[in-house]
């Protein structure tokens, strides 16, 4: 008995060992190493909120009405349509409770998308003439920006490439093919930051910028960084 369950482990070893030999592959020396590449945008997409809210009195609606209209007539002077350009994308109403009186009051939020970096500026120093001050640069894109990321990947694995090179060539190896490529989730996007640009016109005089003019020169907007990260691993030879 001793004996057969001594063949038949024998045989299950035999047995293990033909298929390590026949389909296992020997553990190969490997590197790995991330090569990046990030480039700068100029922007040329423009995302602009603008905030109207109706005043704390009974004439709530009516103003709202009155400050709309009164948008959308700076934006036509401007030459923009504000069927296209503008949408809205957030409606406040709140009530607010006082002694022996509720009121309520509204308030809506739109985002104009700019293409032309002169009218963000005309937009900052017409609408607070009008009494809308709450305004805000919330981003900035390049169009570009789909197409360049790419070409950002190619260019991190040529980065890649390059860097594993000198890290073999260094100890007198060199690398063979590529045996995993892998992109880094989370490319960085680095966008102007939202507030960095806000007008309140709190004075309610209407006057806010009014000393500017439209020939005035167009400062230029800060630049998009965006950057991309590939993990490649080389056989070592």
């Amino acid at each position: 008995m001793k004996r057969n369950l001594l063949f038949v482990f024998m045989l299950l070893s035999m047995s293990l060992f033909s298929q390590n030999v026949i389909t296992g592959q020997p553990e190969k020396n490997y590197l790995e190493v991330v090569g990046t590449a990030e480039v700068d945008l100029v922007p040329d997409q423009y995302f602009v909120s603008v905030i109207i809210e109706g005043k704390d009195n009974e004439n709530n609606d009516k103003y709202l009405l009155k400050q709309e209209s009164l948008f959308f007539s700076v934006l036509k002077e401007l030459g923009l349509d504000p069927s296209k350009d503008v949408k809205v994308v957030d409606l406040i109403s709140r009530i607010e409770t006082k002694i022996f009186s509720e009121r309520y009051r509204i308030s809506k939020k739109y985002m104009i998308e700019l293409t032309d970096r002169a009218l963000v500026t005309k937009l900052f120093i017409e609408l607070p003439k009008v009494e809308i001050g709450n305004i805000s640069l919330d981003k900035m894109e390049s169009s570009k920006m789909e197409e360049v990321k790419q070409q950002l990947v190619v260019e991190a694995m040529k980065a890649a490439k390059r860097k594993a090179e000198s890290m073999t060539q260094a100890i007198g190896q060199s690398i063979g093919k590529a045996i995993l490529i892998e992109e880094q989730k989370g490319m960085l996007d680095r966008f102007f930051p939202a507030n960095s640009v806000m007008m309140q016109n709190t004075s309610g005089n209407g006057n806010f910028g009014g000393s500017m003019k439209w020939d005035s020169p167009t400062p230029e907007m800060q630049p998009i960084t965006i950057q991309a990260s590939v993990l490649v691993r080389f056989e070592i030879k």
